[in-house]
């Protein structure tokens, strides 16, 4: 079919003549005295496999008669050829015919039995020029004015099309949102110029990334849309797959404007629709929405894919956010303490402190259910806090009991760091409670790291100066960990269980693990492994000169007054 430019060209104007009318080629070169050179005509055979267009070519449509049929195939033309101007031709057309072609898309008609050669001329320079002036409208309208990419206007068209072609069996579709997490506050922070700066950075990176994207829009502020297509025998999945595998490192870089260095890492949200499951544009663009939100959730700086199980936790979610306050008022919640383990000693050298929610109706709720609520409505900092002042209590007791070397550690949410009285509330809690800090700990994930590289290392610093220790908890399975080792005060390094659950018996598990701790003990850290649950990885990790571990194999979280029993045993 005939095809719309990819670029404006310098070349000079063709006329081309899709000919259902047996002789009008030959008319109109004889009423323009035109040669083939600037006049090519084409049957309607020919029309479908034409070489590109360029820029300043003029379609022409030449139609014996005026039925629904002739209208049709002007309307696909016009749909094919966006901006290319199309004139239709006929040895007579009244002015009725004329406006319901000029209403079918049409740029003009001419009526080559009612017109002069230079009529005729001026009605293609006419059509050229009103055209090119509603293409740049089109533009316009259609084009985000920072990015040059589609806007969110050009998204919903093109979709929508790629939606028809799945509904029909003929396409796949894999949609992809991403946006960073803290741009709101980086804008507020330096100013729109420098988000602006942030914001092309992240399309070049996009556009590198994704190269072979069906297309790529900028929806608003951060957000950006990435929509990947394939036949229906084609492996969505895995293109998916290995779009995700470039996408990721690229949206985690950090971003240098406002003569700063900025991490702001990409969630990305994944939906699928497919011939058989194909679902209407504004589901489709939810789902997607919904499992960058979940990514967002769980761990920053990464992706999911959209689940039917995501609107159930939304759905109970939005019956638990109401309670999380008076959750707190009411003092329903809990620390449960999971024992870590000196392999050299083989006693209990601390333990986790990790927080349940103890529902009158609902009973014992896991943090999985409430706390990246938490984090989403700014409830993290208050129950934060909390949970600070009661591991710091918990400690005080342990202390008084004669377990004077036993450290407790309390997670920190990197929402937390949004609070920028942070190092003060927790220095004021230590203080006012008397708390020996040399034996307190917390644990902090890569996405609190790199929420805001500058901020998150004066808090640690302030805090290390009151000699709290910090943990780099789920160690492996971020992007940008090694760098941060050596720039922040972390003494530990933790392990992920995802890593091992199988290094017993997986050469590639087992090898990375051997490098975190080669790692850390060439920087002086200490390495614990979590998720422990058998004597075969406890044998691999002591062997391997692992220093603690914790998991079900020593036991689960359990409530402090049984932590203390085990502690008696030991």
């Amino acid at each position: 079919m005939l095809s719309a430019p990819k670029q404006l060209k310098s070349t000079q104007p063709r006329l081309l003549l899709i000919d259902g009318v047996s002789g009008c080629c030959t008319r109109l070169q004889e009423t323009l005295g035109l040669t083939a050179q600037h006049l090519h005509c084409f049957s309607t055979l020919e029309a479908l496999t034409a070489e590109p267009l360029n820029a300043d070519d003029i379609v022409l449509l030449s139609l014996g008669h005026f039925d629904n049929s002739a209208f049709q195939g002007l309307r696909v033309l016009t749909a094919q050829l966006p901006t290319q101007p199309i004139i239709v031709l006929a040895p007579a057309i009244n002015s009725d015919q004329g406006d319901a072609l000029i209403r079918q898309g049409a740029s003009d008609f001419i009526s080559l039995d009612q017109t002069s050669p230079e009529a005729v001329l001026r009605a293609f320079r006419y059509a050229r020029d009103a055209h090119n002036d509603k293409a740049e409208i089109n533009l316009l309208r259609n084009s985000d004015p920072l990015t040059g990419l589609g806007n969110r206007r050009s998204f919903y068209q093109n979709i929508m099309q790629l939606i028809s072609q799945v509904q029909d069996g003929k396409q796949q579709i894999a949609l992809l949102t991403v946006d960073l997490d803290g741009f709101s506050k980086f804008n507020g922070q330096c100013g729109p110029k420098a988000a602006d700066e942030v914001i092309v950075q992240l399309r070049d990176r996009l556009l590198s990334a994704a190269p072979n994207a069906q297309s790529i829009h900028r929806l608003g502020n951060d957000e950006f849309a990435i929509t990947l297509t394939c036949t229906p025998d084609e492996d969505l999945h895995d293109l998916t797959r290995q779009q995700l595998k470039s996408l990721l490192p690229q949206t985690n870089m950090p971003f240098r404007a406002a003569n700063r260095r900025s991490i702001l890492p990409g969630s990305i949200g994944v939906a699928y629709c497919q011939p058989g499951t194909a679902v209407e544009l504004d589901e489709l663009i939810r789902r997607a929405a919904m499992a960058r939100l979940q990514a967002k959730q769980e761990h920053p700086g990464t992706y999911r894919i959209y689940d039917p199980a995501f609107d159930q936790q939304e759905s109970v979610a939005s019956e638990l956010e109401p309670e999380l306050a008076f959750a707190l008022r009411a003092n329903q919640f809990e620390l449960f303490f999971q024992p870590q383990i000196d392999l050299k000693t083989g006693k209990i050298a601390g333990a986790e402190a990790l927080i349940r929610w103890r529902h009158p109706k609902r009973g014992l709720i896991m943090p999985g259910e409430f706390i990246s609520l938490a984090e989403r409505n700014g409830m993290i900092i208050p129950i934060g806090y909390w949970a600070i002042h009661q591991a710091g209590m918990k400690l005080k007791t342990l202390q008084l009991e004669g377990y004077d070397d036993c450290r407790i550690s309390v997670n920190l949410s990197f929402r937390q760091f949004q609070d920028s009285n942070l190092p003060h509330t927790i220095h004021r809690i230590i203080s006012q409670n008397e708390i020996n800090s040399a034996f307190l700990e917390f644990e902090l994930t890569e996405s609190a790291l790199i929420s805001d590289e500058q901020h998150v290392g004066y808090c640690l610093q302030e805090l290390s100066n009151l000699s709290i220790d910090f943990a780099l908890d789920d160690f492996g399975t971020g992007y940008s960990s090694f760098a941060l080792l050596q720039k922040l005060p972390i003494s530990t390094l933790k392990i992920d269980r995802s890593f091992i659950r199988n290094v017993a018996d997986n050469p590639n598990d087992a090898e990375i693990v051997r490098a975190i701790i080669n790692l850390a003990h060439s920087l002086d850290k200490k390495v614990v492994a979590e998720g422990v649950e058998n004597t075969a990885q406890l044998d691999w990790l002591m062997q391997n000169d692992c220093d603690q571990v914790q998991g079900y194999l020593y036991g689960p979280p359990v409530p402090f007054k049984e932590f203390m029993r085990m502690l008696e045993k030991a």
